[in-house]
């Protein structure tokens, strides 16, 4: 169980101490995470050449795309980037409410153990 406490309050802030529980780390639990590291470069290397691949194939299949004015293919560019990074947003927003939901029952506990209004 979590516990919460008041640790030292000072003049412009309250420090609280969070405790009941304790993080360990292995040897073998770092040198897993420096192998994953590695396979994580390596995959990625790879997935670079694969989108380059796909670049050339693309060109080669589709000429028409090289035939873009470059205010054409910067307002494409525009326009899909946009498209990408409202999903990746949209993710996100759903990672955050949910975080946040969690964020409310540990507040609750805090203010019930601490006697403190956040």
């Amino acid at each position: 169980m979590t516990i919460y406490k008041v640790k030292k309050r000072g003049k412009k802030d309250i420090t609280i101490e969070r405790s009941g529980y304790t993080e360990e780390m292995s040897l073998k639990a770092i040198k897993e995470n420096a192998t994953a590291l590695e396979k994580i470069k390596k995959e990625m290397t790879a997935q670079s050449s694969l989108e380059a691949a796909k670049m050339e194939n693309v060109v080669r299949n589709h000429k028409y795309v090289l035939d873009r004015t470059p205010e054409e293919m910067n307002a494409i560019t525009i326009y899909y980037k946009a498209y990408e990074l409202k999903q990746q947003c949209d993710e996100k927003l759903k990672e955050i409410k949910r975080v946040e939901k969690e964020w409310l029952v540990e507040k609750a506990a805090i203010e019930k153990q601490t006697g403190l209004e956040i």
